[in-house]
């Protein structure tokens, strides 16, 4: 039950209780709208992944049927971080746990990899990968792309705790496992878009190993532990990356250095307040459509999205790797009409005029 009047009906992909509710949750993901918008209902968007997964991001027909959206980036009208918190919310379980010591991390590969979309791949994420080889980076390569496959296995010498949870522990376990027996996992995002940071940096902050991080830095400095994460964005190329990381193989003290964190209490602090304040199921203590419903009744009726739908200029690629350029704010514009953005999106502002609203 919820606190406000609500009856959630129906489940994902399952519209047979649509037609008569009040508000319909609609993954943007869709191409098209699976029907037109009465007037009396209203219709949320959702968006779990980059712009440069969902067509409809930037199609204008399709956005303004909608009345509000809820996603990762914090100006979304409903942000829900889930994939961060969720993956995060393991630390008070791995925290505790011996970790692999660097001399049994030097005998494998220094750095896993589980990159599995080989299509999308706007930074350059494959090319900086086998860039980094070829400057005698080891890698283990777990998922269906990158240099060589290697079969994902728990090493006999981990520690059995570690060797449990990776047979039991659910979803992302055995990747978190066999990750804390390198010295780096490769974080890389496919897109280069504001505020897109997955749970593949924290699978490497849970694992206890050192995440080499390829997405919108300046988002994640906000989010990570100081110290915690090696920014390809901050060397000039793939050369000096790999040099740094090849020190950091060799000289124990400093590669610990980067894992200091772990038992910094203003480092943990921090991470259980990511753990708990961006997920709405945690912060209102009960489930996300109850959550959602209690926004609904405080929030003014809106008749098309702002500005937290439009597009935002991608990262530039990073082959070698520049540095990432601060987001800009979203400036609004006026929603009479639709502006074409640098990028060849779709910029969208604040509401309609009350006289214009349908």
């Amino acid at each position: 039950m919820c606190d406000r009047p609500c009856q959630a009906g129906g489940t994902y992909g399952d519209a047979s209780a649509a037609a008569t509710a009040d508000v319909v949750v609609i993954n943007l993901m869709s191409p098209r709208t699976p029907w037109v918008r009465p007037p009396s209902q209203v219709w949320v968007g959702t968006y779990f992944e980059s712009p440069d997964h969902y067509p409809s991001l930037r199609d204008a027909a399709t956005l303004v049927t909608f009345n509000y959206t809820t996603g990762y980036r914090p100006d979304a009208d409903f942000p829900v971080f889930h994939m961060v918190r969720d993956t995060a919310s393991y630390l008070d379980k791995t925290l505790t746990w011996p970790l692999p010591g660097h001399g049994l991390k030097q005998g494998r590969p220094m750095m896993a990899t589980w990159v599995s979309n080989c299509v999308l791949d706007t930074l350059g994420r494959l090319p900086l990968l086998a860039d980094l080889e070829r400057h005698n980076v080891t890698i283990a390569s777990y998922g269906k792309c990158g240099p060589g496959r290697t079969k994902a296995e728990v090493g006999p010498d981990l520690d059995p705790v570690w060797r449990e949870w990776a047979a039991t522990g659910g979803s992302g376990a055995e990747k978190v496992a066999v990750s804390s027996e390198h010295l780096f996992m490769y974080a890389a995002e496919n897109s280069g878009c504001a505020y897109y940071t997955t749970e593949k940096v924290f699978h490497a902050l849970v694992a206890g190993t050192v995440p080499v991080y390829l997405g919108d830095a300046a988002s994640l400095k906000k989010l990570a532990p100081p110290g915690s994460v090696i920014y390809a964005a901050d060397f000039e190329g793939a050369a000096a990356l790999a040099n740094h990381l090849q020190h950091l193989a060799r000289d124990r003290s400093a590669y610990e250095s980067y894992l200091a964190w772990r038992t910094n209490p203003a480092s943990l602090d921090a991470l259980h307040r990511i753990m708990a304040l961006p997920a709405w199921e945690v912060t209102h203590g009960g489930s996300r459509a109850c959550a959602l419903c209690e926004f609904l009744w405080a929030a003014p009726r809106r008749v098309q999205p702002k500005a937290s739908m439009a597009p935002v200029p991608p990262v530039v690629p990073v082959v070698p790797v520049p540095p990432v350029a601060p987001v800009p704010p979203v400036v609004p514009v006026p929603l009479s009409r639709v502006q074409k953005c640098n990028d060849g999106g779709l910029c969208y502002s604040a509401p309609l005029p009350r006289s214009k609203r349908q």
